[in-house]
């Protein structure tokens, strides 16, 4: 687990995530959920199937394992996510 910001959020906005295979958890601060599962559905390069978001957790399912990768670079703001 390991925080970071997510692209487009004010700063102080933090993710925390957990990997279960090509699973992904991202816990997010209340209410950032939802905001966040529209980013990753909106990336088409981050090779994600689809999210379900709550209030403060969005599950992201990916399409393999360099996606999985890819997503939590993207999430903890890594230059090289998008590539």
């Amino acid at each position: 687990m390991s925080a970071g910001c997510t692209p487009g959020e004010p700063q102080g906005q933090r993710a925390r995530t957990e990997q279960a295979r090509l699973t992904l958890v991202l816990h997010t601060p209340a209410g950032g959920a939802r905001y966040l599962a529209t980013r990753l559905d909106s990336a088409p390069h981050l090779e994600v199937m689809g999210c379900i978001a709550g209030n403060d957790v969005t599950l992201v399912v990916c399409r393999s394992w360099d996606g999985a990768r890819r997503v939590l670079r993207y999430v903890h703001g890594e230059a090289d996510a998008d590539r």
